[in-house]
């Protein structure tokens, strides 16, 4: 050992010594060589089919894992479209590698004018992908399969004004499951791990172009699945408010997956205020982007 440091590998010099990586490449991780007693990856990542992967065809099993690196692979620092290997599925999604902490694999994308991601649509429950190569960011909806196959701790939403896009707000929140699908696709309600509060999403509206956001004072019920009257307004990731002091009748919400309870032009992913909200009645649709890390 060296001072007191066990399964110390050590190299010696003039009467000092030290810890080294390695001396020979069979003290290195498979995919790795001694290089100046420092176990070095032989893999690289490479560009395949407009993503990027490890050179040897294996792809990570999420975008945290291709940041955090694992034994004889390089670490990720790039933003992009990267191959994912997840629950015995491959496929390409969007990670965002060096924002916002890095690690975030990108799961939905959701036109909040448009009713492809209503709350009742067969697209929350039935484990298909929808635009599954649309996996750059543009404003094409997609559901790519890291919604259905790779595990999280963490959500994080990006909000962006329609229809110029020109600005964007986010929330984040702690959730743990195998799946965004595993989750939703219960229809039970789900709190989040770590809550984001009422002014939390408001925040997240109000920095957007043109955007006020407005909720009911009460209720305030946050998380996944949130529709506690299958007759009123409610919400698949977000926040809703009631004007009553309960949450028997909700008629507001921020989040994605809205009810269009009322009608279509209720916006399904963005704001939905009415009855007596603290800014008015508002119709706020938002293109969303959905990530889990």
């Amino acid at each position: 050992t060296v001072d007191n440091v066990p399964n110390c590998n050590c190299s010696c010099s003039s009467g000092t010594c030290q810890c080294i990586d390695c001396q020979v490449d069979s003290d290195c991780q498979a995919n790795e060589t001694c290089q100046q007693n420092k176990c070095v990856s032989n893999v690289t990542l490479v560009l395949f089919q407009n993503a990027t992967r490890y050179s040897d065809g294996t792809s990570a099993s999420s975008c945290k894992e291709y940041l955090d690196g694992k034994a004889g692979y390089p670490k990720a620092t790039q933003n992009g479209a990267y191959w994912i290997t997840a629950n015995g599925k491959t496929f390409r999604s969007q990670c965002r590698i060096n924002i916002d902490g890095g690690g975030w694999t990108l799961i939905l994308k959701v036109d909040g004018s448009k009713s492809t991601f209503q709350y009742n649509k067969p697209i929350w429950t039935d484990g298909k992908t929808l635009n599954p190569t649309s996996f750059s960011l543009n404003l094409e909806e997609a559901k790519n399969d890291a919604f259905m196959h790779v595990s999280f701790k963490e959500v994080m939403v990006y909000f962006r004004d329609l229809p110029t896009y020109s600005s964007y707000g986010k929330v984040t929140f702690g959730l743990t499951a195998s799946s965004m699908h595993s989750v939703i696709s219960t229809n039970n309600y789900k709190a989040f791990d770590t809550p984001v509060g009422r002014s939390g999403w408001f925040g997240a509206l109000n920095i957007l172009k043109g955007v006020t956001a407005s909720l009911q004072a009460n209720c305030n019920r946050e998380g996944i699945n949130v529709r506690p009257n299958t007759s009123t307004e409610g919400v698949r990731i977000g926040i809703v408010g009631n004007e009553q002091n309960d949450c028997s009748t909700p008629d507001s919400y921020i989040g994605v997956g809205g009810t269009q309870n009322e009608s279509n032009t209720e916006p399904t992913a963005g704001n939905l205020s009415k009855y007596g909200s603290s800014n008015g009645d508002q119709k706020t649709a938002t293109f969303a982007f959905v990530y889990i890390r």
